[in-house]
């Protein structure tokens, strides 16, 4: 297999820098020998005093706080606007271009880098109804994709497009049975803490955490950890390792797989998940994913007990991040990823 199908080749990347997946990304697609420029979404959260003080005189006398967001919002955009338009004028070429989230970007960014790129793809993995604006920018690209099966039904002319594990099977000591991480919604707080009850109920040693910024939270009887800082996407894959589970707890604006699913599956970690499409899935295998419908958990000590089954090889290496890439830029060969 030829892992340096990317030399020579020069490719653009926009992605968020959420837990700095954009930079995981960046490193895994120099390992294919690709040229990449990384474009970095600058934040610019100071104001000047004059601003500070117009703040402060709506939020007292006019019970506004909007404003200092306003007024970040701006700061932000024309910063990010000339950051934008050093790199379109500092590169004349992309062999390839790829967003993610597209609509994080400026309409006229885009569309500089478009231009000058032979080939350009979109990933829009958060939704088209959650961020409406990106329907602006899907006409733009080579291949728009989605993951959500809703979005498809919607839009036929995209194309599907799984999630992705970076590293295969690694031989790690497990530290702790069961990990999980993932952002504080209010549906999550009663599951959370009835799950994690059932598995140390089962002996399972926990490291269930949920991320939150709320003192009020912090003060409130959960079993699992409230953090106040989200693991890098480093960090997480680091923990996915060191785990004999991985917990996946779906949600509810989305409906497709999550990271975690291909993480364990990179890893060949077994899966324990309220998140039902996963059985449409060719990977998908009983002795190695428990879905669960209840607190219940019916069948949980059965399956813990039961050894890892590994799945087909050519099933396994269709959700790398290299089928990946080359089925989003269709460099052969590659599997196609198709819609369960």
């Amino acid at each position: 297999m030829n892992m340096n199908f990317g030399a020579n080749k020069k490719l653009f990347l926009a992605a968020p820098s959420d837990f700095e997946i954009n930079k995981r990304i960046k490193q895994n697609l120099e390992k294919f020998g690709f040229e990449v420029i990384l474009h970095t979404y600058i934040y610019r959260w100071s104001i000047p005093p004059k601003d500070i003080i117009i703040h402060n005189y709506k939020k007292i006398i006019h019970k506004d706080r909007t404003y200092k967001t306003e007024i970040r919002k701006v700061r932000n955009e024309e910063w990010q606007k000339k950051y934008e338009q050093s790199i379109a004028s500092d590169h004349k070429h992309f062999d390839y271009a790829l967003f993610i989230r597209p609509d994080q970007y400026s309409l006229e960014f885009v569309k500089s880098i478009v231009a000058i790129s032979d080939v350009s793809a979109a990933y829009q993995w958060d939704g088209m109804d959650r961020f409406p604006e990106v329907k602006e920018y899907t006409n733009l690209f080579s291949r728009f994709f989605v993951f959500d099966e809703h979005d498809l039904e919607a839009y036929p002319s995209f194309h599907f497009i799984t999630n992705f594990y970076f590293e295969k099977n690694t031989s790690e000591d497990n530290i702790q049975d069961i990990f999980f991480i993932g952002s504080y919604l209010p549906e999550r707080k009663e599951l959370l803490n009835k799950v994690t009850k059932r598995f140390k109920h089962t002996g399972l040693r926990t490291n269930i955490n949920i991320f939150s910024l709320d003192k009020k939270l912090r003060k409130e009887k959960n079993i699992f950890n409230i953090v106040d800082r989200f693991f890098t996407f480093e960090e997480n894959q680091e923990n996915v390792k060191k785990s004999k589970f991985v917990l996946d707890i779906s949600n509810s604006v989305h409906h497709g797989l999550s990271f975690r699913t291909f993480e364990s599956l990179g890893y060949k970690k077994k899966l324990i998940t309220n998140n039902a499409l996963v059985k449409q899935y060719d990977f998908y295998n009983p002795n190695n994913i428990f879905v669960f419908e209840d607190y219940e958990m019916k069948g949980l000590e059965e399956f813990i007990k039961t050894p890892y089954e590994d799945i087909p090889e050519d099933v396994y290496n269709k959700y790398s991040f290299e089928n990946w890439i080359k089925y989003i830029f269709k460099i052969h060969p590659f599997t196609e990823i198709t819609r369960p």
